[in-house]
């Protein structure tokens, strides 16, 4: 997330859930995030144009580039509330669950994220 308040309240929530030493939470753009080699799972509640702008689906550009780029074999986990913003991700999702966030009915989305294809 590029939001301190945020990253601080998801730490403190996770150190509360005794989590800390399997979770950890980055701040920052996506474009400079580096995880460690042995993830196998990113979490993301991207922006899609209700609390935060959409910024015309560059954030999901980001991601979907950061992932492919970074998590392949993983999984992701996204949170949306607007499935025209997931277009930009260029992703099948495996999974949606359809969850309520306040009175906003959103998607958790689930990615395998594919590994890289051999060239031959």
């Amino acid at each position: 997330d590029i939001h301190p308040a945020a990253v601080d309240l998801a730490r403190e929530n996770v150190h509360r859930a005794g989590l800390s030493e399997v979770i950890s939470i980055s701040e920052g753009d996506v474009e400079d995030l580096h995880i460690p080699d042995g993830v196998s799972v990113v979490l993301s509640n991207p922006p899609w144009g209700l609390r935060l702008p959409a910024e015309d689906g560059q954030a999901w550009k980001k991601l979907g580039l950061f992932l492919k780029q970074n998590a392949r074999g993983g999984d992701a986990y996204l949170i949306c509330g607007n499935g025209e913003a997931t277009k930009e991700l260029r992703m099948r999702a495996d999974s949606k669950r359809p969850v309520r966030l306040g009175n906003v009915d959103c998607r958790i989305l689930k990615y395998h994220v594919l590994e890289a294809k051999d060239k031959a």
